[in-house]
Order: C-alpha cells, then structure tokens, then sequence
C-alpha cells in the first residue's frame, strides 16, 4: 500500500535553506579580498586596494601608495618573511596598511565576543526569568562571561585576621 506523502511543506522549507545559504555565503565573498590583503600584503593587487580602503573609511590613495612602496621594497622590507600573519603586520609600519588590517582582524574576535554573549543571555533570560531588570540581566551576563580565577584572588587578598 503507498502512502501520499505531501511534499509541500518540504520544498517550502528547502527553498528557505536554500536562500539561507546563497546569502551567507554572499556575505563570504565580500570577504574574501579583505582576507587575502590581511593574509599578504605583498601578492595583493594594488588595483584592489582603493574598493577595501572605502570599504573600511580609509582614504585610497594612501593605501594604495603605501601598498605600492611596500611591494616595491618586496621581500627586502623587514616584515617580508615573518612567521604568521600578526608577527607579518608588527613589522609592517604603514600606517594605512596597519588601520585597515586591524579593523579586518577585529571583526572576528568582536563578532565571536557579540554572538557568545548573546547565546548567554539566551541561557540566563528564560520564561522562568523573563523579569530580569536590565541591570540584573546585565549583572548575570558579566559575572557569565567574565573568567575569573578565584585561587588567584582570594591569595592577593589580605583577609582580617579574628581575634
């Protein structure tokens, strides 16, 4: 015996996912020449320069002439051959360059602290606790994602001796 089985429903929800991830992965590749400039100022084209320096608030020709005297001092500029990508930028001393490879490397980290700590409040702000004044949510979400060693701090601590 076959069973009807309406599939409706399914396709509706796969064309979301769908949209889902075509627009999540737009958003990937607008990243992607920002990425490689971080990764190797060296190799990256100049002509590509000017689209993330307005991207990020940082006058064009500045970085592209900075860019431009950094790739014609080549493998000989003392940051060339550094190991890892940070070490690579603390020897890089143009300072259009520098800006616009911090403000990229600070998207990650200040994302990641953005979406952690809105998962915690998630956690704390349930139907049990839909309550909470902002100062006490407030309160509950920096003793949550503050770590502290407590060891350390009870020893630094001079407790009164009792008499």
């Amino acid at each position: 015996m076959e069973e009807n089985l309406d599939t409706g429903g399914y396709a509706v929800l796969l064309t979301e996912v769908k949209e889902n991830f075509e627009s999540r992965f737009t958003e990937l590749e607008r990243l992607k020449k920002p990425v490689q400039f971080v990764e190797n100022p060296f190799d990256f084209p100049v002509a590509n320069a000017g689209e993330i320096a307005e991207c990020l608030g940082i006058a064009k020709e500045d970085m592209e002439n900075e860019l431009l005297e950094l790739q014609t001092e080549g493998r000989n500029y003392r940051g060339a051959n550094a190991e890892g990508t940070l070490e690579r930028w603390k020897c890089i001393e143009k300072t259009s360059l520098r800006n616009a490879a911090a403000k990229i490397l600070s998207v990650c980290a200040s994302t990641y602290t953005c979406e952690s700590t809105f998962s915690v409040m998630g956690r704390i702000k349930t139907k049990l606790r839909s309550h909470l004044t902002d100062k006490h949510l407030e309160a509950e979400l920096r003793s949550a994602v503050t770590s502290l060693d407590f060891e350390t701090i009870t020893r630094s601590v001079n407790a009164q001796q009792s008499h």
